[in-house]
């Protein structure tokens, strides 16, 4: 799964349309996926952010606080850090440098 999704966050670029099969693709692995591996997914995707926590499962105050800046920085519109909502744009926001 997580070569799938290096490969799918490689082609993103802010200036292509968004291709809702794709997304969808990505939000029903985020969804299907136990708790610990929502964690994962999401510490992965901060680490593209330039943000180093470790890709552990385990969420802890510094992540929270980490990740409150990131949805802070770029607006999301999603309040809650465990939903599909905020996982959408926390993987769509991702800086391409």
């Amino acid at each position: 799964m997580e070569d799938i999704f290096h490969s799918i966050l490689e082609m993103h670029t802010p200036e292509m349309e968004v291709d809702e099969y794709v997304m969808r693709e990505i939000i029903s692995k985020f969804n299907s996926s136990k708790d610990d591996m929502k964690i994962k997914l999401i510490e992965n995707l901060v680490n593209t952010y330039g943000h180093k926590i470790p890709i552990d499962g385990k969420i802890s105050k510094h992540d929270i606080e980490t990740i409150s800046k990131i949805a802070k920085k770029y607006n999301f519109k999603a309040k809650k850090i465990f939903t599909e909502d905020f996982y959408r744009e926390l993987y769509l926001n991702v800086p391409i440098s």
